[in-house]
């Protein structure tokens, strides 16, 4: 019994584990997603964040994910970094603030 027990800690742990990894994955579709939504993606604060809202309400609709390039403050090197998170498309699924590694920005 006591190995049962083990087993199933161990195999609840790492769902836990794995939950918590894959709580970072996710979009952020540039193109519905609120000021906070926005936010939880890496290196963007409540400024930027309301910048992409802003160019979007002046301009319309991104049309493309490099499109985030036009909107002040965010050049190539911050959107390497954004990339994996963006969409133009479907629903925002990113939940929680991804943030990134030293180096990584």
């Amino acid at each position: 019994m006591k190995s049962f027990k083990m087993v199933l800690f161990s195999v609840l742990f790492t769902l836990a584990i794995a939950e918590a990894a894959f709580a970072q994955k996710g979009v952020v579709n540039l193109n519905e997603a609120s000021v906070d939504q926005i936010m939880l993606l890496p290196g963007v604060g409540r400024t930027t964040a309301e910048r992409i809202i802003a160019f979007r309400k002046e301009y319309g609709s991104f049309k493309k994910i490099e499109d985030i390039m036009l909107v002040k403050g965010i050049g190539e090197k911050k959107f390497l970094s954004l990339k994996p998170y963006l969409a133009v498309e479907g629903a925002t699924t990113l939940k929680v603030k991804v943030k990134l590694k030293r180096g990584k920005r």
